[in-house]
């Protein structure tokens, strides 16, 4: 019997799913057009290049001028863009990307847009401090 009711767990996940990708997949221009959007208002806000460079503020001063030359000339915008619409209209429903853009669209959501970077960014370079110390810890055992 607990076999029986472990392949109709199975069988009964894999409805939900396929029947969840199916409907996701019924409404795919639409969740790009508003991913379109959502890339609209972080090019606006200027996110892009300021990402950038707040990942090059973690890097040594003395290397931040040649890294900011580098990512210039390499990092290719709309790619990345193009890999920020599959991923968010992959991720987020219509619903979502439209309240994320109503919600961003005003002062205060500008704001925490803008702030959301920053934070990102500073705990990023704490999981990296603390691992570095993890794995200096591990290599005294």
């Amino acid at each position: 019997m607990k076999q029986r009711s472990g392949w109709l767990s199975i069988v009964f996940s894999l409805c939900i799913f396929f029947s969840a990708n199916l409907a996701h997949a019924d409404d795919t221009d639409a969740r790009r057009a508003k991913a379109s959007e959502m890339i609209e208002l972080v090019n606006k806000e200027g996110l892009f290049r300021y990402t950038i460079e707040m990942m090059l503020t973690n890097a040594p001063e003395a290397q931040r001028d040649r890294l900011r030359e580098l990512v210039t000339i390499h990092l290719d915008e709309k790619e990345v863009f193009a890999e920020f619409l599959d991923i968010a209209s992959d991720t987020y429903t219509v619903e979502e990307m439209e309240a994320l853009l109503e919600f961003y669209s005003t002062p205060i959501g500008r704001s925490i847009l803008v702030k959301r970077q920053t934070a990102n960014a500073r705990f990023a370079e704490a999981l990296v401090r603390i691992m570095q110390q993890s794995v200096a810890e591990a290599a005294k055992e």
